[in-house]
Parts: structure tokens; sequence; C-alpha cells
């Protein structure tokens, strides 16, 4: 019996398993390739048509195995370095502005040009000016916001000279 196209599917299967730990590709590529290799070489050195045929059968279920393993290890937690494994929520708190906000008045800490600081009822915002550039000391009012910004404008129109 050949030992070269069995030990091109051991190495094929091993790379199959890797690539659900380590995704990218690549081992994926490497897994397919050398276990095609090793069909084709165990083809070319088997004598009868079917040790081939026993061997292709045993190749494709030794790669649904690998696969079933690989699957069940993520969701058992087994091996649990993939980033099929992590919970990309766990955690994660949406922050959003408060829209109970719009239409309330506040003072400029930081001169918005357009972004910096102001002080809404006792409490400090980021915020953005929707309309001009609002020196700090202005009076400004909310009229929305983004994420953890609001957006401004000034209470009073910029005079005209």
């Amino acid at each position: 019996m050949p030992l070269m196209p069995i030990v091109f599917l051991v190495l094929g299967l091993f790379s199959i398993f890797i690539e659900f730990f380590l995704p990218g590709g690549i081992f994926a590529v490497i897994g397919a390739l050398l276990v095609l290799g090793s069909i084709i070489a165990f083809a070319a050195l088997a004598e009868s048509l079917w040790f081939s045929l026993i061997f292709l059968i045993f190749a494709a279920l030794s790669v649904y195995i690998v696969i079933k393993l690989a699957l069940s290890c993520i969701r058992k937690g087994f091996l649990s370095t993939s980033i099929y494994s992590e919970d990309n929520q766990e955690g994660y708190v949406a922050s959003s502005w408060n829209q109970s906000l719009v239409g309330k008045e506040g003072i400029v800490l930081t001169e918005l040009r357009p972004g910096g600081h102001v002080r809404i009822e006792k409490e400090s915002f980021t915020a953005i000016s929707k309309s001009r550039f609002i020196e700090k000391g202005e009076e400004i009012v909310v009229v929305g916001g983004e994420g953890e910004t609001l957006f401004v404008i000034p209470k009073r129109p910029e005079k005209e000279s």
C-alpha cells in the first residue's frame, strides 16, 4: 500500500480542520489540494480500480467527518479560539442620544468649530454645530443627534452687520 497518498490525505484533513479555527481560505485551499492530490496519487499507484474507488470513498467520508468534528468543536466550545465561537454582541451596549433633548436649550462650554461640548440641564454633552461656528458661552438649541453626539444650532441667528 503506497504511503505518500495517505500522508497527503492526513495533511489535507488537518488543513481543512485548521481552516475552521483560523479562517482565511489558505488552509482550505491547501487542504483541498492535498486531498485531491492524495486521491490522484493513490489512483496512479493503486494495483486495481477497486482500491482507487475505495480510497476515494474513504477520502470523501474523512473530509465529511473532519468538517462535522470541527463544527462540533466550535459549538461545544472545545478549542474555542475560533472567531465563530465569539459572541460579538456580548458586553456591547448601544449608545444613542437622548431624543427628549430635542428643543432643549443649553450653553456652549467649548467653541463648536464645528464640534465641541455643550451643557444642557447641568449635564455636559458632545455636540456638533449644524449651522456655523458657535463661540463659547453662546446659547444653543438641540435639533437632533446621532450616537452620543447632539446636533445643535445657535439660539439666536448670527447678527448681520
